[in-house]
């Protein structure tokens, strides 16, 4: 009888090692998850301020300043389609018209997608560097 119940204590042990077990690794994949899911947020978030940070200066018309922005960003991010069309649009606005139709072809070589959004700022482009050659006098 005490043997009996020394082996169900025994058992009972094992099979709280077992679910401790199970826990700790439950909760180990939920933390890593977690993990990820703030990274992807934290990227988020960061894209977000550098959109609106970019609006703000190409409204307020420092182009420059989004220039050095957009320049600076290509480091840590060279994939991101956001980055080169704010360089394209710094650039417009500064009549770097040859940088600016490099920057927005690039975006939609990194993001084929954007072409319906990028292809007419191209052709103002097209347009304002056929404005700006030399003129013929009659």
């Amino acid at each position: 009888s005490v043997l009996w119940e020394l082996r169900f204590i025994q058992c009972l042990l094992i099979t709280e090692i077992v679910i401790i077990g199970i826990l700790v690794v439950v909760l180990i994949a939920a933390f890593s998850g977690l993990g990820r899911q703030l990274d992807v947020v934290e990227r988020y978030q960061a894209q977000k301020q550098f959109q609106e940070r970019m609006e703000d200066l190409l409204t307020r018309g420092m182009a420059t300043d989004a220039l050095f922005a957009a320049t600076e960003a290509i480091a840590g991010r060279p994939r991101d389609p956001y980055v080169y069309w704010y360089l394209g649009q710094a650039n417009f606005q500064l009549k770097e018209y040859v940088k600016a139709k490099k920057a927005f072809s690039t975006v939609i070589e990194i993001a084929p997608n954007w072409a319906i959004t990028v292809q007419p700022w191209l052709e103002r482009v097209d347009e304002e560097l056929r404005n700006s050659g030399p003129k013929v006098v009659k």
